[in-house]
């Protein structure tokens, strides 16, 4: 029987079929003050769902979620950097003005190594370098021509679920731009997508 594998936009509902370390975080949303705040007064899970209902409106982030056989896999995330408090606040910021943000990205473990992220990453790409739906009630601008995807990447894996393995970025064709011990940033160039977008369908 053949799998059936779908990846559709992330609308507020589908926050709740994230999974739950990742529906109770607001590290990429909010940064570490909010994150505080969010956390003393008991909610983090509203914070997050009213960041999300913004920026899906005015279109300032978004992201996509994947299903197999209707079951959810996986998803990946992205904003416009000066909308994320968190990337703010990484160790390489800050992000290049022309890019946007891939804030997170995550597989289910059984999932791993089937092509599914970098099938994830290619979603992302083309939602991401799209401009603002409604640009006008924005309540922050992105710099005109968006001509790149960047991200905060780990060397260590498994020690920081937030962020996405480097090797696995590289992998996708990222390159790095700012080198961190924990935490280095990465770029992938709109002018490389095409080549980039090739290799993955042929992966």
């Amino acid at each position: 029987m053949a799998i059936a594998r779908r990846i559709a936009p992330l609308a507020t509902e589908g926050l709740d079929l994230l999974p739950d370390a990742c529906r109770g975080c607001v590290r990429w949303e909010l940064g570490p003050l909010g994150v505080a705040a969010a956390q003393r007064h008991g909610c983090v899970a509203t914070a997050k769902r009213g960041w999300w209902e913004d920026a899906l409106v005015e279109g300032s982030a978004g992201g996509v979620l994947a299903r197999i056989d209707n079951r959810p896999v996986g998803y990946a995330t992205w904003s416009l950097a000066a909308r994320s408090g968190g990337g703010a606040a990484a160790p390489s910021a800050p992000v290049s003005s022309d890019a946007k943000l891939l804030m997170a990205l995550r597989v289910d473990p059984e999932h791993r190594g089937t092509g599914l992220g970098r099938w994830l990453v290619q979603a992302v790409v083309g939602h991401a370098l799209r401009q603002p739906r409604h640009p006008g009630r924005c309540s922050v601008q992105p710099a005109q021509g968006v001509r790149a995807l960047e991200a905060y990447g780990t060397h260590r894996p498994g020690d920081d679920d937030c962020l996405v393995p480097v090797g696995f970025l590289l992998a996708c064709g990222f390159e790095v731009v700012r080198e961190h011990p924990r935490s280095p940033r990465l770029r992938l160039d709109a002018r490389r997508l095409a080549t980039w977008r090739a290799d993955v369908e042929e992966a």
